[in-house]
């Protein structure tokens, strides 16, 4: 048995600096114009340095960020204390006495104990995570404070739950890459800063002039690019398992790394082929919202079938939802019964989870059995199935309750009835449905 070779930044030098080159290039639209800035002295925690780290691609709203800042002893009041116990225990990088991550003998220094004291503190607080801790203070203590995603994580191949087996392998991977990583991130355009930054040796000033990065954000930034680039030299797509060949890394690492950028807008998780194929999105650009461009055509149809069978029902759905400027970020293969979500999508800061069920037919889909009929009347049958779908539309409701959730069928009476026997639960749960006529056209039931 061989031992595993532990994953290292190292494995992706040859292409670090053309990786970090796109993602500091100003008219790419990823965050470094925008995140990796400061816009006001960061001494005190404030609400928009919380919101800023929504750049990114957190999620906080007013309702997870205003209780940090109530009066009053509580979970998310003791959260912004710790947050804030990381700014006066370090200086800003402008300060030459800062200490810097790299320059801890072990995450277990007492500076670094205050951090992980913060993000243990988030267990007791709404949508606050040591993701989030991570991403809010990394802005105004870059030098100090790791970035920490499922992106890195699984780079690295550490547990969610133990962020600190996380933190133990970065440092130690970035002392021992520390050099090529500071001349990589040195000279580049970042964040307009006051003084001088010291993790750079670069002069800065107010106005906005040069900032060296520091080996953590060239790793973050080199490991976030290292996908998207080979998929935009394939543009037809690839699998996880051949992006896994392609990059040396692991089927786990790759697969976690796609969800995220999956989920960020970079690309999109294609299962229409009967294996998940990811392709970047060569759209319109707006890196959080990306336009497709698809038209109904590049879902197809299933001629063979009858209109009503699921899987047609499912691609002119995605014609139009794409149409309505949706962007797909989940399609499963009904034809294999690939297990999931059958349509996941998303538009700016809303997300749609679908399940799609067809019209029974009144013979067998297996060629064998054609010619029998079933003994089954379609109606019993469709009842059975928007039962189905209702049970999972209800669970996806229960597990995603800031998101739209809905059912889509063909446009048959029998559904129609059903549809508005339950009308009131399904107002009640804000569950919507969508109809699909044989035609193509797709309406929504709640315009009815």
């Amino acid at each position: 048995m061989t031992d595993r070779i532990a994953p290292t930044i190292a494995s992706l030098r040859p292409c670090a600096e053309q990786h970090l080159s796109a993602y500091t290039d100003p008219s790419a639209g990823f965050a470094f114009g925008s995140y990796d800035r400061w816009y006001t002295p960061p001494i005190q925690l404030t609400p928009l340095d919380c919101l800023a780290a929504n750049l990114l691609s957190l999620r906080l709203s007013h309702a997870e960020v205003i209780p940090l800042f109530q009066p009053g002893p509580s979970p998310a009041t003791k959260l912004r204390e710790a947050m804030q116990r990381v700014l006066d225990l370090v200086p800003a990088d402008s300060d030459q006495s800062a200490r810097a991550f790299l320059e801890l003998d072990s995450i277990d220094d007492e500076a670094f104990q205050v951090l992980r004291k913060a993000n243990e503190l988030t267990a007791d607080v709404r949508r606050w995570t040591a993701v989030t801790v991570c991403k809010v203070l990394h802005r105004l203590r870059p030098h100090f404070v790791p970035l920490y995603d499922s992106v890195l994580r699984g780079f690295y191949g550490t547990a969610k739950s133990r962020p600190a087996d996380f933190f133990a392998v970065l440092l130690s991977d970035l002392k021992a890459n520390q050099e090529w990583l500071g001349v990589l991130g040195k000279g580049r355009s970042g964040r307009p800063t006051i003084g001088s930054c010291r993790s750079s040796g670069s002069p800065t000033s107010s106005s906005g002039t040069t900032v060296g990065l520091g080996a953590w954000r060239a790793s973050d930034m080199t490991i976030a690019e290292d996908i998207v680039g080979l998929l935009r030299q394939n543009p037809s797509g690839l699998t996880d398992a051949e992006l896994a060949r392609l990059t040396g890394k692991l089927h786990q690492q790759i697969n976690q790394r796609c969800r995220v950028l999956a989920e960020q807008g970079w690309l999109v998780r294609d299962a229409t082929p009967g294996v998940i194929v990811n392709r970047i999105i060569t759209g319109p650009a707006d890196p959080v919202v990306p336009n497709l461009g698809l038209a109904p055509a590049s879902y197809p149809s299933d001629a063979a079938r009858e209109w009503f069978w699921e899987g047609n029902v499912q691609s002119r759905l995605c014609g139009w939802l794409t149409q309505q400027g949706w962007s797909l970020t989940q399609v499963m293969n009904t034809a294999s019964r690939q297990q999931g979500t059958d349509i996941e999508a998303r538009r700016g800061s809303l997300r749609l989870h679908v399940e799609v069920k067809g019209y029974p037919s009144k013979s067998y889909a297996d060629h064998r059995r054609s010619a029998e009929t079933k003994p089954t009347q379609a109606s019993t049958q469709a009842g059975h199935w928007y039962a189905h779908a209702l049970l999972k539309v209800v669970r996806l409701r229960d597990a995603n309750p800031r998101d739209n959730v809905a059912m889509a069928f063909p446009d048959f009476g029998r559904y129609r009835n059903l549809l508005a026997e339950t009308r009131r639960s399904l107002a009640a749960l804000h569950i919507d449905a969508f109809l699909v006529a044989e035609a193509g056209d797709v309406h929504r039931w709640s315009d009815r």
